[in-house]
C-alpha cells in the first residue's frame, strides 16, 4: 500500500448526502463593489431544495433606517420568492438569475453533508453570511459541538488505553489489546482488552465533556454482554470474567461520580462489573490482578 492508499484507507467516510448552494448578494450601490450576502438557495441531488433569506429585517433597520429598510425588505423579499418560484417549477438552480439589478449570484457550490439540506445551508451560511440569525445556526452548532464531544471522549479513552499498555509491555498481555470478535450475522465488536480469561473495555471519565464519555461507555459495556452471550455458547467460556474499567479521579467532579454510579446501576441490571480506578496505574493492577486469578 502506498502512501495515497493509506491516507485514503485511513479517512473519515464522506456523508451520503449531497447538495449545491448559491449565495445571492444585494450590491446597494451599484458598480461600487460593496455587497453583502440576502439569501441562499440550496438543492440536494434527489431535488429536495430551500431558499432562506439570511438578512435579518433588524439589520436593514440599522443600515438604513425605518423607512428605506422597508423598501430594502421587500427587495428581499421579491428576490427570495423569485428563486421559489424557480425551483418550485422543478428548474435548477443553475438557471436561476435575480430578477433585478442590484443583485448577484455566486457559482455553484457543491458539498456534502450528514445533516441533510439543513447541514448544506449551514455549511453556506457559516461561509458566506456574517449577519444571519436563527436555528439553522444554534442546531449545527450543537451538533458540531456534540461531534467534538465524541471525538474528546474517544480520543481521551484510546489515551488511557496507551498508557495501561506501557504499563503492561509484557508479551502475556500485548498479543490481547484491540481484537476484533465476530458476532452474530458475521458483525464484530471490538474488545479492548481480550484476554484469557479476564475481558475488559476502558472508558475514561477525566475529561470536560462527561456526557459523551458516558455514552461511550455504555456502548462499550454493551459490547462486553454482546461477548458474553457469545462465550456462554462456546466451549471456552469456563472461568471467564468481564468488567468495564472506568478511570475516574478522586477528585472528579459530582456529575462524573453520579454518571459513573449510573454506570454501575446498569451493569447490575445486566449482570456485568463496573471497577473505578483513579489512575493508569490502577487501571493496569486491575488487568494483572484478574489475569492471575
Amino acid at each position: 500500500m502506498n502512501i495515497a492508499d493509506a491516507f485514503l484507507h485511513q479517512a473519515p467516510e464522506m456523508p451520503d448526502y449531497k447538495g449545491k448552494y448559491r449565495v445571492i448578494y444585494f450590491e446597494p450601490i451599484s458598480g461600487s463593489g460593496e455587497r453583502f450576502t440576502i439569501g441562499i438557495v440550496a438543492q440536494s441531488s434527489q431535488g429536495e431544495f430551500r431558499v432562506i433569506q439570511t438578512i435579518p429585517l433588524k439589520s436593514l433597520v440599522c443600515m438604513y433606517g425605518k423607512e428605506v429598510s422597508v423598501q430594502a425588505g421587500n427587495l428581499v423579499n421579491l428576490i427570495i420568492e423569485s428563486a421559489k418560484d424557480h425551483l418550485n417549477a422543478g428548474l435548477d438552480l443553475e438557471n436561476w438569475s435575480p430578477p433585478l439589478s442590484g443583485i448577484e449570484t455566486s457559482e455553484t457550490y457543491y458539498t456534502q453533508s450528514k445533516a441533510k439540506l439543513d447541514g448544506v445551508l449551514f455549511q453556506a451560511i457559516t461561509s458566506y453570511s456574517s449577519l444571519y440569525k436563527g436555528k439553522l445556526i444554534d442546531n449545527g452548532l450543537k451538533e458540531h459541538n456534540d461531534e467534538l464531544s465524541e471525538i474528546d471522549a474517544e480520543e481521551m479513552a484510546v489515551s488511557l488505553i496507551k498508557q495501561v499498555k506501557i504499563l503492561l509491555p509484557n508479551q502475556q498481555y500485548t498479543n490481547h489489546w484491540n481484537k476484533d470478535v465476530i458476532v452474530k450475522s458475521n458483525s464484530k465488536i471490538n474488545i479492548d482488552y481480550l484476554g484469557n480469561f479476564y475481558n475488559a473495555n476502558l472508558s475514561n471519565f477525566n475529561v470536560k465533556q462527561i456526557k459523551a464519555a458516558y455514552q461511550l461507555a455504555k456502548s462499550k459495556l454493551l459490547d462486553l454482554d454482546i461477548l458474553r452471550e457469545k462465550r456462554e455458547h462456546e466451549a471456552i467460556n469456563n472461568n471467564q470474567q468481564f468488567e468495564l474499567l472506568v478511570a475516574l479521579k478522586n477528585d472528579a467532579s459530582n456529575q462524573a461520580k453520579h454518571l459513573a454510579y449510573e454506570l454501575e446501576e446498569l451493569a447490575d441490571s445486566i449482570q456485568l462489573r463496573v471497577v473505578s480506578k483513579s489512575s493508569a496505574e490502577q487501571v493496569a493492577e486491575r488487568i494483572i490482578e484478574k489475569e492471575a486469578a
